[in-house]
């Protein structure tokens, strides 16, 4: 990476070569350095490539580079939409934080007062309703909330820190309950049922249980699309390793 920040104008078609390269490592690389070391325009058309790509952890960098970028770009956009359904959770969640980035989403001052809240006026059937700067600033918060611990998530993930993704999964859930945090949880809990089906198969088959649960839920919210293909698919990974630990 030194090299090629030293090569001044001909980083970028070194960077698009090593795009293509054989060795997933480098095609990896090729994202990282994009991101670090090219004008947007042309980190983009790096990345959107690494988007494509077969293996995840190429396409975890390309995700973590348009994060980086933070550009609103159609380009950046329709990469970051394809990264957005991937079947990786950390991919995902990368794209789901950079396209939130590029919108703007306004953030309370630190030890800023909220604004009091208009009096509320029951509704019809008694139901209390009411709008104001309060509650806008309460769902920014909440946001900002789902926003980091998906991030931490995310990185916890790629670096197979899974119990530590589950605990920031389970934070952002309760900031904002959305679909693909069920789905996010039902993949940390199988990977980390295939991490203790030796050394400890009660813990796993708790783990197994719970991941079956979390692809349940998501699909009862979002039946189509295909993060719930993938629900589908894990659901299957779950009766498989079910079964094993049964012999």
């Amino acid at each position: 990476m030194r090299a090629l920040a030293q090569a001044g104008d001909a980083a970028q078609p070194l960077l698009a070569a090593l795009a293509q390269d054989g060795a997933a490592t480098r095609r990896a690389a090729a994202q990282t350095g994009a991101a670090e070391l090219l004008p947007p325009a042309a980190a983009v058309a790096v990345l959107r490539r690494g988007a494509r790509d077969p293996d995840a952890a190429v396409r975890r960098a390309s995700a973590h580079g348009l994060l980086r970028l933070a550009v609103s770009t159609p380009p950046a956009a329709a990469a970051l939409n394809q990264l957005v359904g991937d079947a990786d959770p950390a991919v995902r969640l990368l794209a789901a934080l950079a396209l939130a980035q590029t919108r703007t989403v306004p953030e309370p001052r630190a030890g800023a007062r909220l604004p009091r809240a208009p009096r509320r006026q029951p509704a019809a059937g008694g139901v209390l309703v009411g709008h104001g700067q309060a509650t806008e600033l309460t769902d920014d918060r909440r946001y900002g909330t789902y926003k980091a611990a998906t991030s931490r998530a995310a990185l916890a993930m790629n670096q197979g820190r899974y119990a530590e993704a589950l605990r920031e999964l389970q934070r952002a859930r309760r900031a904002l309950d959305r679909p693909a945090a069920l789905y996010d949880l039902g993949f940390v809990h199988l990977k980390l049922a295939q991490l203790e089906l030796v050394r400890r198969p009660r813990l796993a088959r708790q783990y197994l249980d719970r991941a079956k649960r979390y692809f349940a839920a998501y699909l009862e919210r979002a039946p189509e699309g295909a993060l719930a293909r993938n629900a589908r698919a894990g659901q299957r990974d779950v009766t498989r390793l079910r079964a094993s630990l049964k012999r």
